[in-house]
Order: structure tokens, then sequence, then C-alpha cells
């Protein structure tokens, strides 16, 4: 992946900074640790993945995604926010198309049990110290 490791603060200036450059207003971001995030470098293919409720790419390490499925040449590879972010405010409507699309992802998706279920192991290793931690997921569940 590359990019550079931030903490939640640093994180919060980056956006801030980035909601006042028109030319720069996006940020790519996943959660590494507790309060550690990576911001990728902007224009890096993963920038341009999309995100999908069903996707077939998943994690493998702290930097890391594998395939979760064969993947046909042309597909668009694709990956679930949730399994990256725990920013409680991140919010994003989705319509990926998918059986199991679950209209809007939210930075607290990863407290689903549906969702730890589906990925067991596959999320980012801060998400993943959390899911094993919590006994009890606190978010709305479906």
């Amino acid at each position: 992946m590359g990019g550079t490791l931030a903490t939640g603060a640093q994180l919060q200036a980056a956006f801030d900074a980035a909601a006042l450059d028109p030319a720069h207003p996006y940020i790519d971001t996943y959660t590494v640790d507790d309060d550690l995030h990576l911001i990728l470098p902007p224009r890096r293919p993963n920038g341009y993945g999309n995100h999908s409720c069903d996707p077939n790419l998943w994690w493998i390490d702290a930097y890391t995604q594998a395939a979760r499925h064969d993947i046909a040449p042309g597909d668009e590879l694709t990956n679930d926010y949730a399994t990256s972010t725990a920013i409680p405010e991140f919010r994003m409507a989705c319509a990926c198309g998918s059986p199991l699309c679950r209209r809007t992802i939210t930075g607290n998706d990863w407290q689903r049990p549906d969702l730890q279920r589906r990925y067991a192991d596959h999320w980012t290793p801060g998400l993943l110290k959390r899911i094993r931690g919590s006994s009890t997921p606190t978010a709305a569940q479906p």
C-alpha cells in the first residue's frame, strides 16, 4: 500500500486541510491500529478502488489485500470499506448493486456481527483487535 502513518489528531488535521483545498478534496485512509491510520498518497491504484458490500478483495495483513474468490479478467477490484475504517463520523451512501448492499457504510460497521462472521480474520489489524476485544457489538444491528 504505502503512505503516511498518522495519529487520529494528525488524520483530522489532514481532513481539515483537504476540506480547504479544492485540488485535493479527498483523502484515502484506513485504520491500522487504535490511534494509527495510513494515509495513502493521491493517485495510487488503490485510491481508485471502489467499495462493495460483497467485495472480491479482503485484508490478509496490515498492508495487503488478496482475492477473496476468483476474479475474472476485467472485473473491477473492490473491497468493503467497513473492513478498514473505524472513524465513527465516516458515512457513505452505497449503491454497489450487491444483494448484500447495506445502503449506508459507516465507521461503526466493524461492530456488525454479520460482517464479523462474513470476513472472519480478514480486517485491518486495528479493527481485528477491536473485534476480538469486544464482547458485544455496540452499534445498531440489522
